[in-house]
């Protein structure tokens, strides 16, 4: 198959947890995959498989979206059909008093404005495909709604996270008001996953979120775009 015929898979936040079961599941639907990492994987091996080029690339940094550029060129993915943000940081501070201005700052970086530099870096790639998808991995702590009401109960998270994924989730408004309709734009709550940052009520594996995502970016229909959804078909309160 030419290469130009073969789709194209982005992934942040690659070195474990659902970035990793992004990239694997996306070279098991013929894929291939751009993998981004801060720093390598624990496990090298987790990445070490035909179909992945693996970029160091912290999306924090000012020249991250430089880095990724270069990467698509070397690893010759000339098309991007899915673009998953899944780069993320958690601070810690659920008090006002315990709460860094520095962690609130890094975490946005990380998880907003680090979200906008591979979206950037990518869109010529993104413009390539017949059918494009953009999933920003958000959070249900990210709803302003969910926050107001008092937050799930039992369930403490930082100023810094839910801060950083409501302006995420307003950063994936604006990709949507600019691209749509010709790039489906979504803010993807990925589910109660187990990850190393697992929330206390966590019930669904990587693998299973991995497999619901990229259903996600082959099937959500257009008027889906700029919607907070959940996998499968399940849409949250901004």
């Amino acid at each position: 198959m030419p290469a130009d015929d073969i789709p194209g898979v982005v992934v942040t936040g690659a070195a474990g947890g659902i970035g990793t079961a992004v990239a694997r599941e996306a070279v098991d639907r013929g894929c291939r995959v751009l993998a981004l990492v801060r720093q390598p994987p624990a496990d090298p091996s987790v990445l070490d498989f035909p179909g992945v080029h693996v970029c160091p690339s912290d999306v924090s940094r000012q020249d991250a979206g430089d880095a990724v550029t270069r990467a698509l060129a070397r690893s010759g993915i000339s098309r991007v059909d899915v673009l998953v943000n899944a780069a993320g940081i958690v601070r810690h501070g659920t008090r006002l008093a315990a709460t860094s201005a520095d962690d609130v700052l890094e975490s946005l970086n990380v998880h907003c404005v680090g979200a906008l530099r591979v979206a950037r870096a990518c869109l010529p790639a993104l413009l390539r495909a017949p059918r494009p998808a953009v999933l920003n991995l958000t959070s249900r702590h990210g709803s302003l709604a969910l926050a107001s009401a008092g937050g799930v109960q039992g369930v403490e998270v930082s100023y810094a996270y839910r801060i950083a994924k409501a302006a995420q989730n307003m950063l994936t408004a604006c990709l949507h008001q600019e691209l749509a309709p010709r790039v489906r734009v979504l803010a993807v709550h990925p589910g109660r996953v187990s990850t190393a940052i697992a929330p206390a009520d966590a019930d669904r594996s990587p693998a299973e979120a991995a497999r619901h995502l990229l259903d996600l970016a082959e099937n959500a229909p257009q008027e889906w775009s700029g919607r907070f959804v959940e996998p499968p078909s399940t849409f949250l309160e901004w």
